[in-house]
């Protein structure tokens, strides 16, 4: 049965430093949002922080950020532009991310995008690009760092998942089935890995203030307003903070927020009653 744990409002100080000190640390999306905290305060923690991302120039802001935080000490600080989704290119630069940072302990498969709108009015080449990246970019990255992993018999492979990957969310048809597939991925691995050494992690946080979530805002229909409004919209800090210590701590899944745990446990014992709370949400929109 999944580790439980809920973390209330933390600050960075929080992250464990000694475990994450010298730990070696690969993160996809790590030129903002949830992966640049993450790697941000990993790197002020003492370890080795590599991060991908597709864009050139953030990439960039982003690992002058953390060799600043690393100038003085042992750590490699190493940074890839990566297209994640792109099999033949994670096979060919991993290995070498790999070896600049001396090995590797924590993949993180953070990097992610969205579309909301309602299905219909979803362009299926954006359908197609979200299963992509959020599901077979997690995949190749996975696949690319598993033997190093599995040969020294200790690592953990972490996915950032979300509420969206537990729960079906209105405008969120793409998104939704990328991240319900990665939780299936995820148990799956899990199951291959016993007795492995190596230890999976699902992290599935709700809402979470990213440029991803306010560009969203600006298409957002209003019924899925009415679905997602009650969740606090929490700092990429703070969810970055839970993200790191349900690592260290073990967790095979993490949900950070005590509304948020509150939505899930009601959904998965009362699945009836959450869809009919749902619904009614969606028709007084539609009244409005």
């Amino acid at each position: 049965m999944a580790a439980w744990c809920y973390h209330a409002q933390a600050a960075v100080s929080e992250v464990d430093v000694d475990w994450y000190r010298n730990k070696k640390i690969l993160i996809t999306g790590g030129s903002s949002g949830i992966g640049l905290a993450a790697a941000l305060q990993a790197a002020r923690s003492g370890a080795s922080v590599g991060v991908v991302a597709r864009r050139a120039q953030p990439l960039d802001q982003a690992t002058g950020k953390l060799r600043t935080l690393a100038s003085g000490s042992d750590a490699t600080i190493v940074s890839s532009v990566l297209d994640v989704s792109d099999r033949d290119a994670v096979r060919r630069e991993v290995p070498r991310l790999v070896e600049q940072l001396g090995g590797l302990d924590v993949l993180i498969n953070n990097a992610g995008i969205s579309r909301v709108a309602r299905f219909m009015e979803t362009a299926e080449e954006a359908f197609e690009q979200v299963i992509r990246v959020n599901l077979f970019g997690s995949v190749w990255m996975t696949r690319a760092v598993l033997p190093h992993l599995e040969k020294q018999q200790r690592g953990t492979v972490a996915f950032v998942s979300s509420l969206g990957g537990i729960l079906g969310v209105y405008g969120y048809s793409a998104y939704c089935t990328s991240k319900f597939a990665l939780q299936g991925f995820a148990d799956t691995m899990r199951q291959e890995l016993v007795g492995s050494g190596v230890h999976v992690c699902v992290f599935c946080p709700g809402e979470v203030d990213t440029p991803m979530m306010r560009n969203e805002d600006l298409m957002m229909p209003s019924e899925t307003r009415a679905v997602t409004g009650t969740l606090r919209r929490r700092p990429a800090d703070e969810t970055a903070t839970d993200l790191l210590k349900a690592i260290a701590n073990g967790d095979e899944e993490a949900i950070p927020g005590l509304l948020a745990n509150a939505s899930i446990s009601a959904a998965r014992m009362l699945p009836g009653v959450a869809r009919w709370v749902t619904a009614n949400k969606i028709r007084r929109a539609r009244r409005r």
